[in-house]
């Protein structure tokens, strides 16, 4: 479940760049207003803290449970908001780099417990 996040996201990346959309720095997240994204957002502000408990408690479950819960606010993200809307570039970016930042909390947590993040499913 988590590392199909992980895959999903990355496929959502490659094509947001073969649609020539890339994130960029300086791109404005204010245009998230979506409870999802807010809900997916603060999961992801929460990565660095369990990552200090889990290390200083000796709790390692914490991270697994966690990534579950990064998962889910993320498919539920991708359910009710279009990723890459032709329409709106301001929007497609930000989401994007929402989409980005989720990835990147995902590869970080594979990498500390020593799993694979695919690319692709």
């Amino acid at each position: 479940y988590n590392q199909y996040a992980h895959a999903r996201i990355c496929s959502l990346l490659r094509k947001g760049a073969e649609d020539g959309v890339h994130f960029e720095a300086g791109s404005s997240f204010e245009r998230l207003h979506h409870r999802s994204e807010l809900g997916l957002i603060i999961k992801l502000l929460e990565f660095p803290k369990l990552v200090y408990k889990c290390a200083s408690e000796y709790e390692p479950h914490l991270l697994t449970q966690f990534m579950s819960d990064v998962s889910t606010a993320f498919h539920r993200f991708y359910t009710d908001c279009r990723v890459i809307d032709e329409t709106d570039m301001p929007l497609t970016q930000a989401r994007l780099g929402l989409c980005l930042a989720t990835r990147t909390v995902l590869a970080n947590g594979f990498s500390i417990l020593g799993v694979a993040a695919p690319e692709r499913m």
